[in-house]
């Protein structure tokens, strides 16, 4: 096998992926474990601390710019695991002083011993999984809290911490204009620093949940109704699915700007300067690996050129933005870069250049599956 390369520059995010849930949920794509086993927890959490041990050649003496618990549901784990996480990574990566550190959290988990829990450790962000705010809907995707349940969250959540992100999901089974209203009310309500609107992948659900979907045009309404509100209510729009009040999340843009990130745990993908990875999602396989001091990859390669501009391409086309021509031109041949952007705008209706930007139209924006697929 060719030997793959890294070029770090001085700063990179982090992404740590803890698997574990009380119970899979309907929809759920990710790689995810229902298990509420103390033991298995750190028989997981000690495979993990070794990956980031076996990947210290990619963290020693890097800014740490930002950090990430995703999942699964990390507030499902016991906090000290976490912290013990933390104190692995410390040994390798600087913390500079503007650091952004978050932890995804369900409702159900939240108490005022684990957001103090959390707030001790460093924690200085937090994302909800909300969805939605009818109990009825939530039962029938399988989320394991109730809207009471998230309400007594936020209430602890909003004492300690000051940037909280609230996820929800349009689309969903029994979705109406009456809930979508229902659901933006509590973000008017409530005023979230972050919100983020994602649509259902549906390929997981069964059947009878997906008779109760709603059709394409009132997805597409629905959707609407939650970007016109947002921007009604001061959010700013910065990415297809997210918008902010305060700030944007510094993690979620190392990703769409595709600047180098260290993903560990299973599943968990990484992007240092054109090598590109992502770990195995099976557990067994995972431990046999680590065990064997090895990397546990899935996937590993090193993009040419022309790969890591597509991938660059699909990422920041994201951002509302658009990319920066500016920092494409330092990082790719111009005569590469110019073949690209000529493909991309003889599509005016999905792309457009201004201001040394390339960025979607407000129409690629709403169909931008379709728009993504002239990168292909």
């Amino acid at each position: 096998m060719r030997r793959l390369f890294w070029q770090l520059g001085g700063s990179l995010s982090i992404y740590v992926h803890v698997p574990f849930c009380s119970r899979r949920c309907a929809y759920c794509n990710f790689t995810s474990i229902a298990s509420s086993d103390p033991e298995l927890y750190l028989r997981y959490f000690k495979l993990l601390w070794r990956e980031i041990e076996l990947r210290s050649f990619q963290l020693e003496g890097k800014d740490m710019v930002s950090l990430y618990f995703g999942g699964g549901t990390p507030s499902h784990v016991p906090a000290k695991l976490l912290s013990k996480t933390l104190e692995v990574i410390l040994k390798y990566v600087k913390v500079p002083d503007e650091f952004e550190f978050t932890v995804e959290v369900n409702p159900e988990d939240i108490n005022e011993e684990i957001a103090g829990d959390y707030s001790v450790l460093g924690v200085n962000r937090i994302s909800i999984g909300l969805q939605a705010a009818q109990d009825d809907i939530l039962r029938l995707i399988g989320r394991p809290h109730t809207f009471e349940d998230f309400i007594k969250a936020w209430k602890i959540l909003e004492r300690r911490f000051n940037d909280i992100n609230i996820d929800f999901i349009v689309g969903l089974p029994m979705e109406s204009r009456e809930t979508i209203a229902e659901d933006v009310k509590l973000v008017s309500w409530l005023r979230p620093s972050h919100v983020s609107v994602y649509m259902l992948e549906e390929e997981k659900l069964d059947a009878e949940k997906k008779a109760l979907l709603p059709d394409e045009e009132e997805v597409v309404e629905h959707f609407l109704i939650f970007c016109n509100t947002l921007s009604d209510e001061g959010y700013r729009r910065y990415e297809i699915s997210n918008w902010y009040l305060t700030k944007p999340s510094f993690h979620n843009l190392s990703y769409w700007k595709n600047q180098d990130y260290i993903g560990v745990g299973l599943s968990a993908g990484g992007h240092v300067s054109r090598f590109r990875y992502v770990n195995t999602g099976n557990l067994r396989v995972y431990s046999e690996k680590i065990l064997e001091g090895k990397l546990p990859y899935e996937y590993a390669h090193n993009n040419s050129e022309e790969e890591e501009l597509r991938e660059t391409l699909f990422m920041c086309l994201r951002l509302i933005e658009g990319c920066d021509l500016a920092d494409l031109e330092k990082r790719f041949s111009g005569q590469l870069l110019g073949r690209y952007l000529k493909k991309l705008l003889t599509n005016p209706h999905y792309f457009e250049r201004q201001n040394k930007k390339l960025r979607l139209t407000s129409l690629g924006i709403l169909h931008s599956a379709s728009a993504m697929e002239m990168l292909v």
